[in-house]
């Protein structure tokens, strides 16, 4: 965390007691030289977010007493090489955002003290091709963001120590496999933007797993299937997404039992029906986003009683998932943004592009919490209820393009940290029949560049 720069420098070879070479945070640019790989009691290796480039050589293998090995956020290219049975002491393996390519390296698979492998961000390919009974130390597994393809290893549950997991956006296929059911120690999965199938069966395989607590399925089962109603599980989950597998069905009632659930998203889906009032007695919801459905009906009572959102309600505890960030950009009512921790989310009741119909409901004005409030593209009528003042913590309000009303309340002057309003249609005309907001959504959701929101 200095300002060095220029070319990584020749020299540190000859400190051949060195443990720790740490410069992480600089502006280091060039290849490694060679004489580095000669400090044989080098135990952490950190470069982490500097301008390094060029390969990780073979030579490597002679930095036999290498327990931490850190060289995120550089400009590493080429493969990995197929070097890691000569460290066998490494703990920790971190490469994401690099530019590194190829397989993962079978000699990985003897590192059997390795508790992190984070080559998140690259451009690798192939299967997941590792023995993972021989990794029984891996707690943090984090592949996500690459071009990995065929199914999810069935011998990932053997890592008995794992927490997280991500193998979000890849080209993986086929489904979760039934061994997933064993794996008790298992935290935080996300599986977003792949193409697996079988969502009833996906999530009848994780219902029971007792630690649970973040479950992020974005963006596959993309063929047409229904959503379960038949799950009865996920006792701890306090994250859970399914957004954008293009389900149909009505929002299942096996939701109303997940007490912990903090975060909600089924949005971009064909969801249809009412919501059902029960969805406003789920307590602890801070994030509901059940926008860019099919939902009809009026917005329920219950809605605006969420405990969570209400002065007095408790939202402060966080869900146990370790620095996996959550990267979310739901629509246009909030531009992307990155939350570590759960609780950081920003408290929100996102209802955009339904079939919603009747008044804003002038309860609303009790969520003194929430910060996010979108019912844009709906067919809600009538004014807008002053009680909307009473939300003293909103930031955003969208009611466009619904058919409103009348005059914007002189109350809502006291929203003091209002910093987007939108009330009006920006189009030729405010969409309010059943058929004309159906092709206006369905439109929206032709057009809109869904770039997988929820990924980690």
């Amino acid at each position: 965390m200095n300002g060095f720069s220029g070319n990584f420098p020749v020299g540190f070879g000859q400190c051949r007691s060195l443990v720790e070479l740490s410069l992480d945070g600089n502006a280091i640019a060039g290849a490694l030289p060679d004489d580095v790989f000669n400090l044989t009691s080098l135990q952490i290796l950190s470069l982490r977010s500097n301008s390094v480039s060029g390969g990780l050589p073979p030579s490597l293998r002679k930095l036999i007493s290498l327990v931490r090995l850190d060289v995120s956020f550089n400009n590493f290219s080429g493969e990995l090489p197929d070097v890691f049975d000569a460290i066998a002491s490494l703990q920790e393996l971190s490469a994401p955002s690099n530019l590194l390519t190829g397989k993962l390296p079978a000699t990985l698979s003897q590192c059997s003290r390795l508790r992190v492998l984070n080559l998140r961000n690259n451009s690798l390919t192939g299967d997941i091709g590792l023995e993972f009974r021989a990794l029984q130390s891996l707690v943090y597994l984090d592949l996500g963001v690459n071009h990995f393809t065929g199914p999810i290893p069935a011998s990932l549950p053997e890592c008995r120590a794992m927490t997280a997991l991500n193998l979000g956006r890849n080209s993986l296929t086929g489904e979760i496999p039934a061994s997933f059911a064993a794996f008790s120690s298992l935290s935080f999965l996300s599986l977003t933007g792949n193409s697996f199938s079988n969502v009833s069966s996906a999530l009848q395989t994780l219902q029971g797993l007792p630690n649970l607590t973040s479950l992020v399925l974005t963006k596959n089962f993309r063929g047409g299937e229904a959503m379960p109603s038949d799950i009865a599980g996920f006792a701890n989950i306090e994250v859970l997404v399914i957004a954008n597998c293009e389900l149909h069905g009505a929002i299942p009632e096996w939701l109303a039992d997940l007490r912990k659930l903090k975060v909600l998203d089924l949005s971009w889906n064909h969801l249809a029906g009412p919501i059902p009032p029960w969805l406003g007695e789920l307590d602890p919801p801070l994030y509901l986003d059940i926008s860019n459905n099919s939902l009809q009906g009026e917005i329920p009572r219950k809605l605006t009683q969420m405990p969570a959102l209400m002065a007095g309600g408790d939202g402060s505890d966080e869900a146990h998932v370790q620095d996996f960030p959550f990267f979310i950009r739901p629509n246009s009512s909030m531009s992307g943004r990155q939350y570590n921790q759960v609780s950081s989310f920003p408290p929100s009741l996102v209802l955009a592009h339904n079939e919603l119909t009747g008044g804003v409901p002038p309860a609303l004005g009790a969520l003194t919490r929430v910060h996010v409030v979108d019912l844009s593209w709906n067919r809600l009528s009538g004014p807008i209820p002053p009680e909307l003042s009473g939300m003293s913590s909103v930031e955003t309000l969208d009611m466009s393009h619904n058919a409103l009303s009348g005059a914007i309340p002189a109350s809502l002057t006291r929203l003091s940290f209002l910093s987007r309003f939108d009330y009006q249609c920006t189009s030729s005309g405010c969409p309010n029949t059943n058929s004309s907001i159906a092709m206006a959504n369905q439109a929206h959701r032709n057009a809109e560049s869904f770039d997988d929101p929820w990924s980690s």
